[in-house]
C-alpha cells in the first residue's frame, strides 16, 4: 500500500533541530537563518511576533504599503518587527556567498525531508512577506523588513505532489493549522466558517474572493490552494484568550472542576449587571487594541465565584460574537458556524454563543479537525476518497436578548480601551 504524509507545523511552534538553542515561544515564530550546504542553522531572529517587538516607521507611505499589501494592520497579530542589527552580520556575509536560507519551520523541514526548499501558500501568507493577489513574495515588503528575496522558499500549493521522502513516501500536503482546521471542518463554499477554541478563540470564514477591508477587522488570508486550482481565501480573526482565561481563573482558584461551570443556577450574568472582558493580553479582532486589559465590571458583595466564572464564559462567547459579527459586515456567512475546541465541550458556553452571536453553531463528533482536514488534503491529492463527515450536533441559535446584550459588552468594553490610553498618556507623561 503507498504511503503518503501530510504535513501541519505551525509558523512558531516547532523547533528545527540544532543543538543549544533556546526553547521557541508558542506564542512567537522564528525565522532561522541556514547555511545552506553545511544546513547548520547560524543564528535565530523573531519573523512573527507580538506588537511588542513592533518598530516599523509611522510615515504614511509605510503605512499604505503594509494595508494595501499585508493581511495585518498594526496592532495585530502576528506582526513583523525589524530585527536587522542582530542579523546583519551573518545574513550579508552567507547572502554574498549564496549560502543563506529564510524562512518558516515548514520550510526547513520540507527541505531536509524531500531535499524541496519550498513552503505552502497558506502559511506563505501569514509572514506578511506574500503577495495574497498573486501568491508570491512582494519584492516591496521583503525589502520593507530587510529579507533578501532570494533566501526565501519557493511558495506552492498546499497539497499535491510535494516530493518524496526518505524510504519512498509521498509528501501530498503541508498546511498551517487554522487553514487545516477550516477543511477538517468541512468548509468548502464562500460563507462556510468555523471558531476553534484553544488558548485563544481562532475564527475563519471562506471568502468567494480576496477581501481587503478598508479599516481593521478581519484580516484577509490563504484558506489553501491545491495543485493546479486557484487560490481559495478566508476571512481570519481572534480573541487572544479563550482557554488561558479559563485556566487562569482555576488557578485562582475560582473553580476546581470543568463540570462546575458547565451550568449555572443564575440568569445570565450580563442580565444581572456583571460583565467581563477576557482582554488579558489585550483585545484581538476587530478591535486590535494590544493595551486594553480585562476586568469584571459591575461586581457587588454578593458575588461569589460562580458568577465571575458565568461572566467569563460570557466575555469569551461575546468576543468572539464581535468577531462573526464584523465577519458578517464583509462576507455572508451560510449555514451553521463550525464549532471546535474545549470550550466547545461547555454546554452553558456552547448555547450562550449562540445567543449572542445569533446563529446556529455545529458541534462535530471528531473533536481534532486539524489532523482531519490535513488527512483529507493528503487523500484527496493522492486520489482517495475519504467517507464524509458525520454531520454533528446542531445548536440553534436565538437571538431574543442578543443586541442588548452586545450593546452592554460593548459600552464596557470601550470604556476599558479608554482607561488603557487614560493611563497610557499618563505614563508617557510620567517623568524619566
Amino acid at each position: 500500500m503507498a504511503r503518503v504524509l501530510g504535513l501541519d507545523i505551525g509558523i512558531g511552534s516547532c523547533g528545527w533541530a540544532v543543538v543549544e538553542l533556546p526553547p521557541i515561544d508558542p506564542e512567537t515564530g522564528e525565522r532561522r537563518a541556514i547555511d545552506r550546504p553545511s544546513g547548520e542553522i547560524q543564528e535565530f531572529e523573531i519573523l512573527a511576533c507580538g506588537a511588542r517587538c513592533f518598530d516599523l516607521p509611522e510615515d504614511p507611505k509605510t503605512k499604505e504599503l503594509l494595508n494595501k499589501k499585508r493581511r495585518l494592520f498594526r496592532g495585530q497579530r502576528r506582526v513583523l518587527g525589524r530585527r536587522r542589527q542582530r542579523m546583519r552580520a551573518v545574513r550579508s556575509r552567507l547572502a554574498r556567498q549564496g549560502r543563506l536560507r529564510l524562512g518558516t519551520t515548514d520550510a526547513f523541514f520540507r527541505d531536509r525531508l524531500t531535499g524541496r526548499f519550498q513552503t505552502d501558500i497558506a502559511t506563505a501568507s501569514r509572514t506578511s512577506l506574500m503577495n495574497l493577489e498573486d501568491g508570491a513574495w512582494d519584492p516591496e515588503l521583503c525589502a520593507l523588513f530587510g529579507v533578501p528575496m532570494d533566501c526565501l522558499p519557493e511558495i506552492g500549493p498546499t497539497s499535491g505532489d510535494l516530493g518524496t521522502l526518505p524510504g519512498g513516501a509521498r509528501l501530498a500536503a503541508s498546511i498551517v493549522d487554522q487553514q487545516a482546521a477550516l477543511y477538517g471542518h468541512g468548509c468548502r463554499r464562500p460563507g462556510a466558517a468555523k471558531v476553534t477554541f484553544g488558548t485563544g478563540a481562532f475564527v475563519q470564514c471562506l471568502t468567494a474572493d480576496l477581501v481587503r477591508p478598508a479599516r481593521p477587522g478581519p484580516l484577509p488570508t490563504v484558506a489553501w490552494q491545491r495543485e493546479g486550482e486557484p487560490i481559495a481565501y478566508a476571512l481570519d480573526g481572534g480573541v487572544y484568550a479563550a482557554a488561558s482565561a479559563v485556566n487562569w481563573a482555576r488557578d485562582l482558584g475560582l473553580f476546581t472542576d470543568h463540570a462546575e461551570i458547565s451550568g449555572f443556577a443564575a440568569p445570565p450574568a450580563i442580565d444581572r449587571g456583571l460583565v467581563f472582558v477576557p482582554a488579558l493580553v489585550g483585545l484581538g479582532c476587530p478591535h486590535w487594541q494590544r493595551a486594553t486589559r480585562g476586568a469584571w465590571a459591575g461586581l457587588e458583595l454578593g458575588h461569589g465565584k460562580a458568577d465571575l466564572m458565568q461572566a467569563l464564559l460570557e466575555g469569551v462567547a461575546l468576543r468572539t460574537a464581535e468577531v462573526l459579527e464584523a465577519m458578517r459586515a464583509l462576507h455572508p456567512l451560510t449555514g451553521p458556524v463550525s464549532v471546535d475546541g474545549g470550550l466547545s465541550r461547555n454546554g452553558y458556553f456552547v448555547s450562550f454563543l449562540s445567543e449572542v452571536a445569533g446563529q446556529d453553531l455545529i458541534l462535530p463528533e471528531e473533536s481534532e479537525q486539524t489532523a482531519a482536514g490535513l488527512a483529507r488534503l493528503a487523500a484527496e491529492a493522492c486520489g482517495v476518497t475519504l467517507a464524509p463527515p458525520a454531520p454533528g450536533r446542531l445548536v440553534r441559535g436565538r437571538s431574543e436578548r442578543r443586541a442588548d446584550r452586545l450593546m452592554r459588552f460593548g459600552r464596557v468594553r470601550q470604556g476599558l480601551s479608554d482607561l488603557a490610553q487614560a493611563l497610557g498618556e499618563a505614563r508617557a507623561g510620567d517623568p524619566p
